[in-house]
């Protein structure tokens, strides 16, 4: 009995060791979550092949960072739309209606109506219920703001600059981003022919140690370190083909596409750029650079809100018109 029971207990053991070893051998749920959420290639979808011209232009249709600030910039223009109406002149039209048996607003309803009656046996006190439509026509417009109309549409302007400004810089850091990404792509490519390369050219030298060894010829030692270089060139390679995927996806990402979008770089991808000296470079730069134009901008932008405040201590001129009409049925009659 106590050697059945030793026997039992040490197979139950058993089992349990290799429950364990065969749960800690079985894929992570996040691994298996995370290989399912990546979407699989469509078998038909077209591989999509850009040069890097190309790539910088449809990255620039798709990003929607240069989408928002497009309406920025249209939002920004409204704003001087507005800020423009201002010097208009203003116009309203207005009907009001009015029952009440208040004396008080009674005899005003009969003023107004040029109705008043106060012959024999009228009552102040008592006049009954009276009505009124009034029908009105107003006009003004201000003809001196102390300059506040004036600011206030050029602050707004240099707000659309600002903005501008704003999409200009997106459009250089994404220009910048596809081609340097592109580069690195292209980088990546030679990287990897040279890697591989020299992978079939220490395969071939692994080869000629391995018969020397068995000829007699070389020493166990020349094998091993011909097989260490021969690793040490595949790990290379394998790093080039890592460094060319990272490339890959981050240019998907600038260009919008899915991340297993197939995509290929064509072309050497060099451009031609204009000739400018070295001594030139930072004047280049200079005028040329979106966030200096943004900052003389701003500058700008802050005298003309130091003058909309000052503006604020000069007098206001205005001028404004009334027509009115009042009438108790509301046929209008211009009495």
């Amino acid at each position: 009995k106590t050697v059945l029971v030793t026997s039992l207990v040490f197979l139950a053991a058993c089992a349990s060791g290799a429950t364990r070893h065969g749960a800690e051998s079985k894929p992570s749920p996040a691994v298996v979550v995370l290989s399912e959420e990546i979407p699989p290639t469509d078998a038909g979808e077209t591989r999509r092949e850009f040069t890097v011209p190309t790539a910088v232009a449809f990255a620039l249709e798709q990003n929607p960072d240069l989408q928002v600030a497009a309406h920025r910039i249209a939002a920004a223009k409204q704003e001087v739309e507005v800020a423009r109406a201002a010097w208009m002149p203003t116009l309203g039209v207005g009907l009001d209606f009015a029952y009440s048996n208040d004396p008080a607003n009674v005899l005003m309803m009969k003023l107004r109506q040029r109705d008043l009656d106060l012959g024999p046996g009228t009552d102040l006190n008592d006049p009954g219920w009276q009505t009124n439509t009034r029908v009105s026509v107003t006009a003004g417009w201000q003809v001196y703001d102390g300059g506040r109309r004036t600011n206030l549409t050029e602050l707004r302007r240099l707000q659309v600059l600002l903005t501008e400004g704003d999409r200009d810089a997106v459009l250089n850091e994404l220009k910048a981003a596809v081609i340097d990404t592109s580069l690195a792509v292209f980088m990546a490519d030679e990287f990897g022919r040279v890697a591989l390369e020299s992978v079939r050219l220490t395969e071939e030298q692994v080869k000629m140690a391995a018969t020397r060894h068995e000829l007699g010829q070389a020493q166990r030692s020349d094998l091993l370190s011909a097989e260490v270089r021969l690793a040490q060139a595949r790990e290379t390679l394998v790093q080039a083909e890592n460094a060319r995927a990272r490339a890959i996806t981050a240019l998907r990402n600038l260009l919008g596409l899915r991340a297993d979008a197939p995509l290929e770089l064509v072309g050497t991808g060099e451009f031609h750029v204009p000739p400018v000296g070295v001594e030139d470079l930072v004047d280049v730069a200079a005028a040329n650079r979106p966030e200096v134009k943004q900052a003389a901008d701003a500058v700008r932008l802050a005298e003309r809100e130091v003058e909309l405040h000052r503006a604020g201590y000069r007098p206001t001129l205005s001028v404004f018109g009334s027509y009115d009409v009042n009438n108790e049925l509301a046929d209008f009659s211009f009495d």
